[in-house]
Order: C-alpha cells, then structure tokens, then sequence
C-alpha cells in the first residue's frame, strides 16, 4: 500500500497497536515509522524512541533535511528513495541500511557512515547526484550497483577494512584511493580484480577488445553491460572461468563472437541480453544452467548448440527473432524452463536429445517451427508449450510421461 493514496489518516487514541502524529504512522510503542503520509514538510525531526524505519517510508517525497534518531538501527529497502534529501550522517546506532535506500535522489550532496555499518547494500545510492563520501573504518563490503551512475562522484576514500566488492559498484571515471595493503589489484586494461585476480569486480574503461586472465572464474554483474564499443573478449586456454554473473555483457551491441572457456558453468540473468552482433554460440560441454533472459532480444542469433552437460535454461532467447536452428546433445536429463523461446519467430530446427521437461510456453510464438521430435527421455510436458507456433506434427518416442494439458490443444 503507498502513502500517496491518502490525503490523511486518523488513528483512534484508544488503538493498542498504532499511533499517528503529524501525518507519519508509527507502531503505538513509537519505536517503528511504518508511513508517511504528509509529504508537504522538507525537514522532519525523528522521535527519539525510533529504532527502525519500514520500506520506502519517505520515497518520493519533497522532504531535504532529517535528523535521525540517536536509537536508530535499520533504514530499511527504498526508505528515502527518489526523495529530495540533501545532505546524509548516519548515525553511529545504525547497523543496517536496506537496498535502494537513497536509489536516485537527485538532490543528494554529502553523505557520512556512522560506525555502526559495516555493508553497503546494493544500489543504495545508485543513480544520485551524490558528490562527496565519507565512510567509517569498519566497512567491509560494498555490494552491487551501490553507486552506480553517480555522475558526480569523481573521488572515493576507500575504508582499510574494505575487503570486497561486488560488480559495477562504481562509476567509470571515479578515482579510487585504496589504502596501502588493499587486497584488490589493477591491471593495463584497467579491470579491477580482488589480490588472487579470480574474480573481476569492474572496469574503468572502454576497450574494444579485453584479454581474460586464466586466474578469473567470475566475471561480476554487470561488468561489460553497455561497452557499444566492444567487439571481443579472449579467454586463454588454460582458463578458470566458471561463473558469468547477471547482466555482465548486457548491451553489448556490437561483440560479434564469444568463445566460452570450458570450464564455464553457469550463466546468470540477462548476461547477454541485447547483444545485437552475436550470431552463433557454441556452449561448451561443462556448462550446466542458463538463467532468464541471459540471450534476450539478441537480434541477430540463428544458431546455438548446446554442449552434453546443460541442466536447464531459463526464459534464455526470448525474442530472438533471427533464431532458426538450437541443438541440444547433452548426455544428462535437460530441463527446458518456462518461457525457453518464446517469441522466436525464426525457429525451423530444433533437437532434442535427452530433454526431460519442457515447461510452460516454451515455444510459444515460434511461427516458423512446423515439426518436433519429443525424445524418450521427457518426463514432463507443460501448459500452452506450442501455442501460437506453427506446429504441425509432433512425433513422441518412448514410454509415457505426464502431459498437462489435453494433446489436441498443444
């Protein structure tokens, strides 16, 4: 429920479980502001008594200035979100801030850490037009997105105590100042990696090719998303890779060709996702899960084989209307998830080999796929799997297996 649904609210005195005062709704002890519902006033003046402060409470709001309680412990997701606060000092009492809290705040300066927090969650001050912070000496991490497409940010201070961050925290063209001993590292491409240099955390730069180093098994969210400039990546032979985190080549619009290291196991959301150059993919044999949306809208993709190992795909090529041939030959049973092709509009050949569920609306809008070979290895098939596709014959082999929805409607 928002706040911004109601002009006011009245709460009766006598009501053994909430409170209001001047607009705002607390728990009736006062040690929780559940809403906010003025949102005219731009400073507001926290009740000693509060301990924590419920989602988005003042999201959106005009207010500029709080003074927060000396009690407070927990900020909570998206609490001052696309508000207009301006200036921020944490205090000491809080041990937790929640995702998004300052998500977008336009108006947001200056920023102090009370020493009470040690994580900085992710996307907390992402996309603000905050210019200046300065940390405690207990943070150890920094998670994903936390400030993100702040344009004005153009100096970091980082904490001794730091010890990890996750991908695309920063924006590209900070400056760093790590302390002596930091266990992070900088190589001449300007990739940011963790001391082993098995994972990368970002990059401050905009190359056209980036050779992988063999140490790398994780390529962090959002990594690469957006590089228009870039055309190829290099693994090498004898290379770790393992993990390629959500988002981390998003955008990518003119990456050609990949060659997938096989030591490659899992691809996360969105990987891919309009990388408009990419015509074939040859997943490589150790690869076991794809999750949603990792191929989305890759509008020039017409081949992809998949190698003997894959458990399951996601909502992997949604809409990519160039898709004509996918081959599966994996050895092990392969899960199909909801939603696999949908909108693939091209899609004339497709093979199944040891596929053991095709789950929900699967090939749904495949207006080019006229005829398919069930294997006898399926275990399941799911609801509305060939609505809206231009199937004509399906041939099943082997045993029985468990259909939900009448044959005549596939």
């Amino acid at each position: 429920m928002s706040a911004s649904l109601f002009n006011e609210i009245i709460c009766d005195p006598q009501n053994n479980y909430y409170s209001v005062e001047n607009g705002v709704l607390y728990n009736k002890e006062k040690t929780s502001i559940i809403m906010c519902f003025q949102r005219n006033f731009t400073s507001f003046i926290m009740p000693e008594t509060v301990e924590t402060v419920w989602r988005a409470v003042f999201a959106g709001h005009i207010i500029e200035n709080i003074t927060f309680s000396s009690k407070l412990r927990a900020i909570s997701e998206s609490c001052f979100q696309e508000s207009h606060i301006v200036n921020v000092t944490i205090p000491d009492s809080v041990k937790s801030i929640g995702d998004s809290a300052f998500y977008h705040c336009k108006y947001l300066n200056s920023v102090v850490i009370g020493n009470g927090i040690t994580i900085i969650p992710a996307k907390c001050f992402a996309e603000s037009n905050i210019s200046n912070i300065i940390f405690n000496d207990k943070i150890t991490t920094i998670k994903g997105s936390a400030f993100l497409n702040c344009i004005n940010l153009k100096y970091m201070k980082l904490p001794k105590t730091l010890t990890n961050i996750e991908g695309n925290v920063f924006p590209h063209d900070v400056v760093l100042d790590f302390p002596e001993d930091a266990p992070f590292s900088f190589d001449n491409q300007g990739l940011l990696y963790n001391s082993s240099k098995s994972i990368i955390y970002m990059r401050f730069s905009d190359l056209e090719h980036y050779d992988i180093p063999s140490t790398v098994s994780i390529i962090s969210n959002g990594l690469f998303s957006s590089l228009g400039k870039l055309k190829s990546i290099n693994f090498t032979s004898n290379s770790s890779l393992t993990t390629i985190l959500d988002g981390a080549f998003w955008g990518c619009i003119n990456l050609e060709y990949i060659d997938f290291p096989n030591t490659l196991t899992y691809i996360g959301n969105h990987a891919f996702r309009d990388c408009n150059s990419l015509k074939t993919i040859h997943f490589p044999d150790s690869l076991i899960a794809i999750n949603v949306y990792a191929f989305q809208s890759c509008r020039k993709l017409t081949e992809v084989h998949f190698g003997r190992n894959i458990k399951s795909i996601g909502m992997t090529f949604y809409a990519c209307g160039s898709l004509e041939t996918v081959i599966f030959v994996g050895s092990d049973g392969t899960d199909l998830g909801k939603n696999s092709f949908i909108y693939c509009s091209k899609l004339k050949t497709i093979i199944l080999r040891n596929i053991t569920k095709i789950q929900s609306n699967c090939f749904w809008g495949c207006t080019s796929l006229q005829s398919i070979e069930i294997p006898d290895t399926i275990q399941i098939i799911g609801s509305n799997v060939f609505i809206n596709s231009g199937i004509e014959n399906i041939t099943f082999f082997g045993k029985s297996f468990n259909i939900y929805y009448s044959v005549s409607s596939i």
